[in-house]
């Protein structure tokens, strides 16, 4: 499917942009920053396991396709959204 990108640009640059981007985003929206990291999580721990039950043929329920990355990713968005709607929400009118 994916031939052409190589493993190590798709890891590093393609995976969290679009993991992270979708879920600051959707943090964005709903206001809400916690919500950035649990959309972030799912997402990247949704195209791992796709990747390792299609290439690696790896059964759904092992935990081992897991990589680092799906916490690092998490913990980036959830920095990033607390830095975009944490102050919009405290702000208060005197």
């Amino acid at each position: 499917m994916f031939e052409f990108i190589d493993p190590f640009l798709w890891q590093l640059v393609i995976v969290p942009i679009l993991t992270i981007g979708i879920g600051v985003l959707t943090a964005w929206r709903t206001k809400r920053f916690w919500i950035g990291p649990v959309v972030t999580l799912l997402l990247n721990g949704i195209i791992e396991k796709t990747m390792a039950m299609v290439y690696y043929n790896e059964s759904f329920l092992s935990i081992e396709s897991f990589s680092s990355f799906t916490i690092i990713n998490a913990f980036f968005s959830l920095f990033v959204s607390f830095v975009l709607v944490g102050p919009r929400k405290t702000s208060k009118s005197a």
